[in-house]
């Protein structure tokens, strides 16, 4: 007999980037129970076996959800409202992107989300989690940015690399991501999107999404700037719904 929802009130959110991956389990009231991180990349189809060994995976959920990183997302106007065009729309910025990556979109206040990941990887993930969600990494700063007033800058802070963001009055304003190297490159594009956009610097809200032993240019950026916020990507998880 099938268990009911009752019976499994948590959830599971895999994180999964290049590299490596984190389990987080979350409770009926939203906080995280436990997170564990593994070095192992999911994204290479030779590993995806090593979640048949993990505890977390082989229980019951009310939800499952893949987030993952991928260099391949676009945001357009919701004018695009036919799904059936957004591979295409999607291959217009990457032109590399084939029938090997799936298609995924959300739809966001104004905009749309268009992201692609590798089908194997995705045939493997729903080989185990057949009721899994698949998410990009920036849809919770997307959602959340898209609540609050005002003037903000979003930077996500991967592996040599960031994705920027500007709302403005709740509205997606620019979005580009940026290669780096060093802390300092990552404070050159920020200042430099803040001058581009003309953007008040008192009352700019800077928040940045990193790893606790990446680079950390919040500091630097502290000196320009009255509001600069720094969350880990722990952080970024707690107290998150999907």
């Amino acid at each position: 007999m099938q268990r009911s929802l009752v019976e499994k009130p948590d959830s599971l959110s895999i994180r999964i980037r290049p590299g490596g991956f984190s389990l987080y389990i979350y409770g009926e009231n939203g906080h995280i129970i436990s997170q564990r991180s593994l070095s192992t990349d999911l994204l290479q189809a030779s590993t995806a076996s090593i979640l048949d060994r993990q505890p977390e995976v082989i229980r019951p959920y009310k939800k499952t959800a893949i987030v993952c990183e991928t260099n391949f997302f676009t945001l357009i106007p919701d004018l695009f409202t036919e799904p059936g065009s957004y591979r295409s729309l999607l291959q217009m910025h990457y032109p590399t992107v084939d029938d090997s990556q799936g298609i995924f979109y959300e739809k966001l206040p104004k905009s749309v989300l268009i992201y692609a990941l590798p089908r194997v990887f995705i045939q493997n993930i729903q080989a185990r989690l057949p009721e899994a969600g698949f998410y990009s990494h920036l849809l919770i700063w997307l959602k959340k940015a898209a609540e609050q007033p005002g003037d903000q800058l979003i930077t996500y802070i991967r592996e040599k690399r960031i994705d920027c963001m500007i709302f403005s009055k709740k509205s997606l304003q620019f979005y580009n991501s940026f290669d780096y190297e060093t802390r300092e490159d990552i404070v050159y594009h920020c200042l430099h999107l803040i001058d581009q956009f003309q953007l008040d610097t008192a009352t700019l809200r800077l928040q940045l999404i990193g790893d606790e032993e990446r680079v950390r240019p919040d500091q630097l950026l502290s000196a320009y700037l009255p509001q600069v916020i720094f969350t880990t990507h722990t952080q970024e998880y707690e107290n998150y719904q999907w």
